[in-house]
This record gives C-alpha cells, structure tokens and sequence, in this order.
C-alpha cells in the first residue's frame, strides 16, 4: 500500500537513493532538506516527490524551524533520517543534534514511526534519547557497517541482528542502495524491528 515518507537527509548519497527507492515503489515523498537544488534538477520534476526546506534541523533549532519541521511531516506514515551517513562511522554530529527535534517535531505532526540509519559498534546520544525518552515513538536504529557506492544487490541475502554487530557477518562495508532498501522495507512495516536496534551485514 502507498505510503507518504518524511525523508530527512534527503540530498546526500544515501538520501538520494531512499528518496529514488521509495519512489519507484510507488510512495509519495516529502524531502526534508537544507538545499533543494542538490537534489537535481531531474529528481525535482518527479511525480510524488514534494520538497521541504528546513535551514536547521539541529537541536538548537529555534521555533519557526520546529514549526517547519512538523508542518513537513503532516500526514506522513513514517520519518526516515539519513542525517550524517557518510563512509566515516565517527561523522555523527548532525544526526547527534537532530534527533531531539526531530522526534519533538514528529510528535506535533502525530506521527510515531521512526527509521533512524547510524553506525556499528558504537552507543549514540541519539539511541539513548530514543530509548530512555520515546516510550511513544516506534523507531527502528539501522546499523550497517561502512558505506560504499555499490549498486544495488539483490542476489545476496542481507544479514540482520538485534545490537550493535552480526554474528558471523565478515564484510567491512555494505552498499548505501541496499541499506536504503531495508530502511524501506522496515518502514513499510509498524513491527519490522520494533523499538530495537538492528545492525546489518554480509
């Protein structure tokens, strides 16, 4: 069933391809963004695809952008942040910052599904915001280990477990495009990996 995403990060490698992804599913999108001209000139015509611009997204956001923020996400089924995914594990500090408003914003907007996207191995401020302090929000925190700009693959299976790693999963790095796909996948679904975190891997 079509779905309406909030996609936060929306212009950056792995935002692009969430954005793409859910698309070609036949989801409406609203693109969270900074810049609406990196998300191309293309990908701006596309049917579906509707662009909110938010300068600050951070914590210290002041009212208007929180105003903006929950105005992005009325009527949406679920927020989906690639906030600071980049091939770097440790560039954590946007997403650090955003998830507190991010959430505060999501709960004006009545809108309680979350799909968050950090990193392996490590304990963010962010995840312990989500578990200590949103009892009311149904997040999912996707954990791949390093990034690369493989297309997607859709023969291997890709490996998922509860916590920070996957036992027995060997792979230092994983393609943004199927990190994208299970994020939608998750999003699709209210008990897909519930309230828990989920570290993903070949």
């Amino acid at each position: 069933m079509p779905m309406k995403l909030a996609i936060l990060g929306a212009t950056g490698p792995t935002g692009l391809l969430l954005v793409d992804q859910a698309l070609a599913r036949g989801h409406q999108v609203v693109a969270v963004v900074r810049s609406p001209d990196k998300l191309g000139s293309d990908r701006l015509t596309q049917p579906g695809l509707t662009v909110k611009q938010v300068p600050d997204m951070s914590a210290a956001a002041g009212e208007a952008e929180q105003k903006l923020l929950a105005e992005a996400y009325e009527g949406c089924d679920a927020v989906l942040s690639a906030l600071g995914a980049t091939v770097s594990l440790f560039r954590i500090d946007l997403m650090t910052d955003a998830v507190p408003a991010i959430v505060a914003a999501m709960r004006s907007a009545k809108v309680s599904r979350f799909i968050l996207l950090t990193a392996q191995c490590t304990v963010y401020r962010p995840e312990c915001h989500l578990n200590e302090q949103c009892s009311d929000i149904n997040f999912t925190v996707v954990k791949p280990p390093g990034l690369s700009n493989q297309p997607l693959d859709e023969q291997r299976e890709m490996k998922a477990a509860e916590g920070q790693f996957v036992p027995d999963a060997s792979e230092l790095y994983v393609p943004r495009a199927n990190v994208a796909k299970f994020m939608l996948d998750c999003a699709e679904s209210d008990e897909a990996w519930s309230k828990k975190l989920v570290a993903i891997q070949y």
